[in-house]
């Protein structure tokens, strides 16, 4: 199995978790809303209540299921990322010492040898250091944070504390 059908399954909703529209009966209209009334009981308010509730548990569950699933990914991507990295940072590193010999023996021929070595590591860990704060950066804990999930949270919060008109 692939790794982004691995990926897709763990983030998948269960099919239970899926809110289904509501039944209507048969031949009724698309956007026929008195269809759904037709022969039915009023509704208590107690009743609706009770609806309103297990509706915004339900809503909760999702917002939450649907928080792991993009906090999952999140997770999958930088270890994805770091994996590369460090590959590439290897690659990197021999690389880089190399062209460090070659810039220290280049430099002795103009002044003394442990001179050229000296100047060539300074710049070589003032670079590196330069590099690694900026690295930083792209690994706080704020560039984790389930972005989508929190700006739905927040329609929904406004959703409920609309007053109807």
């Amino acid at each position: 199995m692939t790794e982004e059908a691995r990926r897709e399954e763990s983030t998948a909703i269960p099919p239970e978790d899926i809110i289904d529209a509501p039944e209507r009966p048969a031949g009724a209209g698309r956007f026929d809303e008195r269809a759904d009334y037709a022969g039915a009981e009023p509704i208590s308010v107690t009743g609706l209540v009770r609806k309103l509730i297990d509706d915004v548990a339900t809503l909760f569950r999702k917002e939450l299921a649907m928080a792991t699933s993009e906090v999952l990914h999140s997770v999958d991507d930088a270890k994805a990322g770091l994996a590369s990295m460090i590959g590439g940072v290897a690659v990197l590193y021999a690389g880089f010492i190399f062209l460090l010999l070659a810039a220290t023996i280049g430099l002795s021929q103009v002044v003394a040898g442990w001179a050229a070595a000296l100047i060539v590591g300074g710049a070589a860990l003032l670079i590196g250091f330069i590099m690694v704060q900026a690295s930083k950066k792209k690994l706080e804990p704020r560039n984790f944070a389930p972005h989508r999930t929190a700006e739905a949270l927040r329609k929904d919060r406004q959703m409920i504390g609309r007053q109807p008109s």
